[in-house]
């Protein structure tokens, strides 16, 4: 068994760090994030939650969506918006897949229900996943019945 710590020490995050540097980037930095921790993070859940070409697509996007969203011609403007839109969609769709795989890696290695909410999920995917594998050792030991007030599953006992 895996230690609950090896994540959120492996990710080495802080949210409001992630927050400040996403804003003061101007939105590229969730990219970088993105690219350089994923595979630390399937690594230890042994899901796969995205390749590079994935994170790829979601920075071309990005870029060229940025790029065309102020140009004069209307086509080359509603095209940026739509890549844009896109982009959005891709860390969306990222976001329900790391959520997925912390869950099944709560439940698998640790025993224990992680509950994470599906609309904070899509409002602030990233950040939001953030936040909660910095909060998987506090969430095991308050949902865990070997820590604290979590009651004892009948079905263990025999």
């Amino acid at each position: 068994m895996t230690n609950i710590k090896e994540l959120p020490e492996k990710i080495n995050t802080k949210t409001s760090r992630l927050f400040w540097l996403t804003l003061f980037s101007g939105g590229i930095f969730p990219i970088i994030w993105l690219f350089a921790k994923y595979p630390k993070m399937d690594k230890v859940t042994s899901i796969r939650t995205a390749d590079d070409s994935f994170i790829i697509s979601i920075a071309v996007s990005f870029g060229l969506g940025g790029a065309l969203c102020h140009s004069d011609w209307a086509l080359l403007s509603g095209l940026g918006s739509l890549l844009l839109v896109f982009a959005l969609f891709l860390y969306v769709f990222w976001a329900f897949r790391a959520r997925a795989a912390l869950q099944d890696y709560a439940q698998v290695n640790f025993s224990f229900d992680y509950k994470m909410s599906k609309v904070l999920t899509l409002l602030l995917n990233i950040f939001y996943i953030n936040y909660c594998i910095n909060r998987l050792p506090a969430e095991q030991r308050k949902g865990h019945p070997t820590y604290g007030k979590g009651s004892i599953n009948i079905t263990e006992i025999k």
